[in-house]
């Protein structure tokens, strides 16, 4: 997770940027218990269950049940994710046994599923060939349009030219910023 790493580093050096608001996520309303979060090792609450040896719909429950949703109002948003991400016909497979594109998609759900205002995404479309790598830009384009803030590292250039803004940085600190 270096990408996001370096950019925690970064912190406090994030005021101020951005049209004069005190802090980037204050300025996007962005809380906690407001952002949606997924990284490359797939693996960040291993500690809690291993999300690669459930099924699609038992990881996105889960999900749910760490932001106090539960009941009709959690199928019925699990429902919905599955099948704004095309998945709705892989929610009993188990996630070790999908393609990478699928488990991505599954992955990104589960990130959305208590509706947060911000999506933090650690390269999300490593490991990913260019048909899926579109998928997954159509899919964040679209969590943008519902208004979703999306913030991402990458190393991959034409990825980060499709943003509204691009920070390069080196050990934490800004090196280049633009629009």
């Amino acid at each position: 997770m270096a990408g996001l790493a370096a950019l925690a580093e970064e912190g406090d050096n994030l005021r101020q940027r951005s049209a004069g608001a005190e802090d980037l996520g204050h300025a996007h309303g962005l809380e906690l218990g407001n952002v949606g979060f997924w990284n490359n090792a797939a693996d960040h609450d291993a500690d809690v269950v291993e999300p690669r040896l459930l099924h699609q719909v038992e990881n996105l429950r889960h999900q749910g049940h760490l932001y106090g949703l539960v009941g009709r109002a959690l199928e019925t948003r699990i429902r919905d994710l599955f099948e704004k991400f095309g998945i709705a016909d892989r929610a009993r497979d188990r996630v070790e046994g999908l393609s990478g594109g699928l488990a991505r998609r599954g992955e990104i759900a589960k990130g959305l599923v208590h509706r947060p205002r911000g999506l933090l995404l650690d390269e999300p479309s490593t490991g990913l060939d260019p048909a899926a790598r579109r998928s997954l830009r159509a899919h964040l384009e679209s969590a943008r349009a519902e208004g979703v803030t999306v913030l991402l590292s990458t190393h991959i250039v034409e990825e980060a030219e499709e943003c509204d803004r691009v920070l390069f940085l080196s050990r934490g600190r800004v090196l280049l910023e633009g629009d």
